[in-house]
């Protein structure tokens, strides 16, 4: 396997080429070069660390040219054995051929790499059994100063097939809410007719948000919801939703971390007129969006806010709009949604009506921004899919617990926290973890400005120096 470091190295390398058709040699890659060449790919493509990290700097080191002479030698007889005239036409065929077949090959082996990297990674060698030291009485008789309030825990499932998909997750936040005895209501929303009648919407993920508003509806007594993805898991069952609670406001959003976006998947809404209405409003986007790359209720819950928080001000929004009606990918609908947020602000409180949380700050975060490692600030870790689990891909995740199994059983119980059975080798500082999640803050700036194109050009750039490697051992 040659790898693209090598091409680099040979093209920017003032060595002559051995003309010998086939040479049994290594060719070392200098590791002053092989920092650089990390270094300027980490420069433009990192910043996508979820699917690049397991991908990119992998294997960079002592590389055999015995394929390259190989070809070479094969690439000349064969084409001694055409008329001359089509030489040059069977050769730049032959390069293209190769160099494909090259980069694909490179792409399987990184792939392939990665998901051991990830076996490696997942693997600790020692567990560290959970213990749950917080009350939530103690908590709301001592530091609020105030009666338990009435909080359920609610998430919102297409269909039975979600089950599977998200059983860690479920089952994780089940437990908690059993030993603190918040409310858990999980609904199906394939197996109730009566909301599907309600909430008609054909996007699921705006009809979620009318489940909600229905449910806070039709009983009186539930205070406050945390509405949570389904693929939302409890890390870290110490940590209490009253700390995130604000009664001067009815919802409490955040900012999501990696993007400019206010998080869809989870928020805190009080059981107010002004809730629910925002919440059917949000749902009834869905008879409203765009006919372009809109993100859903992520690229809608921008606009809702703005209609809803900031009616007075719509000829400074307006050409937000436009931006999202012509978007055609994601760096369109990031456009819109900096566009949307340079009006609200990166944070903002309105008294009586909603809130978000500045990055960094809430009750959950995207797992995937640490490598699942996880500190005692956390609460609730985001994409737990066991689709995802261990997966070279967009929001892969390695499994910061020992087990998945959870014993409901004793979750009533002093023994509720064995049920959360860590690996010592994703137990990070709270300072450790701030500074990736800040780095992640810092960069996204950087990262969601560069133009699209950048990591096409990347690519590109790449197979050009595999073009001129190739040229440089003669098959051109």
């Amino acid at each position: 396997m040659v790898s693209l470091a090598t091409l680099i190295w040979d093209i920017t390398s003032d060595n002559e080429v051995d003309s010998s058709p086939v040479d049994t040699d290594l060719n070392i890659v200098s590791p002053t070069m092989l920092d650089v060449t990390a270094v300027a790919y980490n420069s433009v493509v990192f910043e996508v660390r979820p699917v690049f990290s397991a991908i990119i700097l992998s294997q960079y080191s002592f590389v055999n040219c015995r394929t390259m002479r190989t070809t070479q030698f094969v690439n000349h007889r064969l084409s001694s054995l055409l008329p001359f005239s089509v030489r040059g036409f069977f050769r730049r065929r032959l390069l293209l051929t190769v160099t494909l077949i090259l980069l694909v090959v490179v792409a399987v082996e990184e792939i392939y790499f990665a998901k051991i990297r990830f076996a490696y990674q997942s693997f600790s060698w020692k567990t560290i059994e959970g213990n749950i030291t917080r009350s939530r009485i103690d908590y709301m008789r001592h530091i609020a100063n105030r009666p338990l309030m009435n909080i359920t825990i609610l998430t919102v499932l297409a269909n039975d097939k979600n089950h599977d998909e998200y059983a860690l997750a479920q089952s994780s936040f089940e437990c908690y809410a059993i030993y603190h005895h918040y409310a858990w209501k999980v609904i199906d929303l394939s197996e109730s007719p009566t909301l599907q009648q309600l909430c008609p919407q054909k996007d699921f993920m705006f009809a979620r948000h009318c489940v909600t508003a229905e449910v806070l509806k039709n009983d009186t007594s539930i205070e406050w919801i945390l509405f949570i993805d389904a693929d939302m898991g409890v890390i870290n069952p110490n940590r209490l939703i009253e700390e995130w609670i604000d009664e001067s406001v009815d919802l409490i959003f955040y900012n999501r971390i990696f993007n400019h976006e206010i998080m869809a998947g989870s928020y805190l809404a009080k059981n107010s007129l002004f809730a629910r209405e925002f919440l059917q409003y949000w749902a009834d986007y869905d008879y409203r969006v765009p006919h372009s790359f809109h993100g859903t209720d992520n690229g809608a819950i921008q606009n809702v806010f703005l209609e809803k928080i900031m009616p007075e001000r719509r000829e400074e929004w307006a050409p937000c709009e436009v931006l999202w009606g012509n978007s055609k990918d994601f760096k369109g609908l990031y456009a819109y949604e900096k566009c949307a947020r340079k009006i609200l602000g990166s944070t903002g409180r309105w008294t009586g009506q909603a809130s978000i949380l500045p990055k960094g700050t809430a009750w959950a975060r995207d797992t995937w921004l640490t490598n699942s490692h996880w500190s005692p600030n956390d609460f609730v870790l985001h994409a737990w899919k066991n689709s995802t689990l261990n997966a070279v891909t967009f929001a892969g995740w390695l499994t910061p617990l020992a087990s998945h199994y959870f014993n409901l059983s004793i979750c009533e119980t002093n023994s509720a926290g064995k049920n959360w059975k860590y690996k010592y080798s994703f137990m990070a500082s709270e300072l450790d973890i701030d500074k990736m999640i800040n780095s992640w803050i810092e960069e996204v700036e950087v990262f969601f400005h560069l133009p699209a194109t950048v990591l096409v050009l990347t690519f590109i750039a790449y197979l050009l120096l595999a073009l001129l490697s190739f040229s440089r051992y003669g098959l051109t």
